[in-house]
């Protein structure tokens, strides 16, 4: 299997080829629900890169670690109407806080000169007739 990443515009990856890493993915599809999900961390277990478009908005637990990722219904509460709502998702790592939406990019700095890249494709909730959330974000070291 090959994954690739783009190359940010803040610099290249802090891992090199050839590197040892785990790969842990998956993708389920139901009638009205779906999910996707992709992990790559180093061969000491630390996060490079994340992503997750997941079944009813629900993050998987972990995923991110040690990375908490919230979703928060930033057009007030979560109601029931066909309106298309986002969502903010609030990253926090240590003593940071990140918030981003749909389409957007953030930075969470993880160490001397290191950094996780976060980037948000799509964070909205009620967007049919269905009650379906959908959070699509990846971050990368």
């Amino acid at each position: 299997m090959t994954l690739t990443l783009p190359v940010a515009p803040e610099g290249e990856v802090a891992w090199a080829v050839g590197d040892g890493v785990q790969l842990n993915s998956g993708s389920q599809d139901l009638d009205v629900t779906w999910e996707k999900w992709i992990e790559l961390r180093g061969a000491d277990d630390a996060l490079l890169a994340a992503g997750v478009a997941p079944r009813n908005g629900e993050l998987p637990a972990g995923l991110f670690a040690p990375i908490v990722v919230e979703p928060v219904p930033a057009c007030g509460p979560v109601n029931f109407d066909l309106a298309v709502s986002s969502f903010q998702l609030d990253f926090t790592l240590a003593d940071q806080t990140l918030s981003v939406f749909s389409g957007h990019r953030g930075e969470l700095v993880a160490g001397a000169g290191e950094s996780f890249a976060v980037d948000v494709d799509t964070a909205q909730y009620n967007e049919c007739c269905h009650w379906r959330r959908s959070s699509r974000c990846c971050s990368g070291g």
